[in-house]
């Protein structure tokens, strides 16, 4: 039954607010189909849904992955349409760019903490040999002591390199299996202004993943009658990805 004085639990006349349709952050009516709140900006939806932390959250942009989970900080990429049924590949994709985002922090914050240990260590040993010079053997213990976390800190560099490697094949992968995800849900045919639009990234980065689609013959594209570039899944488009190798 609709209340006048309570436009929050009354279908609006205009039938796009009711109220099993109220944000459950504000309580505010929320518009037909929303996938976010007009009033707060909360993000609606399962197709919302972190594949990492599961939480119904929005992402923010990151230099390095694009897109990131607000709540988690996992690499995701963001599709409007609530239709489109994301791939295994693309969430495995995105669980391994995940995996090695993190993976490489971590090797990278256990080198510059084992670094400054091992910096610490040297000025101890310098000091020493300044102002009271120990018998040789405790020199040759020091030294040692010293040049350990210096090299651990260096192969933990390492690795965070090596982890930072295939973290970008990883998210390219990604996106490429979100293409054709979205292509997959409009009868196999695509273009950039659509993929644009559906991931919140520019039309030219779109126009641009799609191209490469096209050279690796995972779409093929075509002129429309409006003079429009179309692109078209191909079998080997509508398949499932190749796996990356595994990180070493």
């Amino acid at each position: 039954m609709s209340s006048p004085d309570n436009p929050d639990l009354s279908t609006q006349p205009n039938g796009q607010a009711s109220a099993d349709r109220a944000c459950p952050a504000c309580a505010k009516p929320l518009p037909s189909n929303a996938t976010r709140c007009p009033n707060c900006g909360l993000a609606l939806g399962e197709h919302q849904r972190c594949p990492h932390c599961h939480a119904i959250a929005d992402v923010e942009p990151s230099a390095e992955a694009r897109f990131v989970c607000s709540v988690c900080g996992g690499v995701r990429i963001p599709i409007e349409d609530a239709k489109v049924v994301r791939s295994a590949e693309q969430l495995e994709l995105l669980k391994r760019a995940t995996a090695g985002r993190s993976a490489r922090s971590v090797w990278r914050i256990v080198a510059i903490v084992v670094a400054s240990f091992g910096a610490f260590s040297a000025l101890v040993l310098w000091v020493t040999l300044t102002f009271a010079p120990p018998p040789t053997v405790a020199v040759v213990v020091a030294v040692f002591a010293v040049l350990v976390p210096l090299a651990f800190s260096l192969f933990a560099l390492q690795r965070s390199r090596a982890c930072a490697v295939g973290l970008e094949p990883a998210i390219d992968q990604a996106w490429r299996a979100a293409a054709a995800d979205i292509a997959r849900s409009r009868g196999g045919d695509l273009d950039a202004a659509e993929l644009a639009k559906q991931t919140r990234i520019a039309e030219r980065e779109a126009d641009q993943l799609l191209a490469r689609m096209s050279a690796e013959s995972l779409l093929t594209s075509s002129v429309t009658s409006d003079g429009n570039l179309k692109y078209t899944l191909t079998e080997a488009g509508a398949a499932p990805a190749k796996p990356l190798p595994a990180a070493r």
